[in-house]
């Protein structure tokens, strides 16, 4: 989230190892790109939009689920800044037809090298 699409992110991809590294591709969308428009943002002041966003879908196999722990993600931001990341983690259980949705948010400062 961010007043504009610069202090959003540029690239998103899964690590070299563990868990969270055979997850797929992650999937980069820009928002702003697709909508044309910006996204209001919920839960964040006005004047704040969805900018990105990037998503994976991780579907569990018969060996087992990603670890509750672990490294999920390298990003790469557009520039320096205040960076308002929002996370959510969705768990499906296909047989009782439940889903248990978790929710982070953190704002990063983001520094030039």
């Amino acid at each position: 989230m961010g007043t504009s699409p610069e202090q959003g992110l540029t690239e998103v991809t899964a690590p070299a190892s563990g868990d969270w590294s055979g997850t797929g591709n992650f999937a980069f969308v820009d928002l702003a790109a697709e909508w044309g428009e910006p996204l209001s943002a919920p839960g964040y002041p006005d004047g704040y939009f969805r900018t990105q966003m990037a998503y994976d879908g991780f579907w569990p196999n018969s060996d087992g689920y990603a670890g509750p722990q672990g490294h999920l993600c390298n990003f790469t931001t557009g520039a320096a800044g205040v960076l308002n990341l929002d996370l959510s983690l969705d768990w499906l259980d296909f047989e009782s037809f439940q889903e248990v949705t978790m929710h982070a948010q953190a704002e990063l400062v983001v520094e030039v090298p």
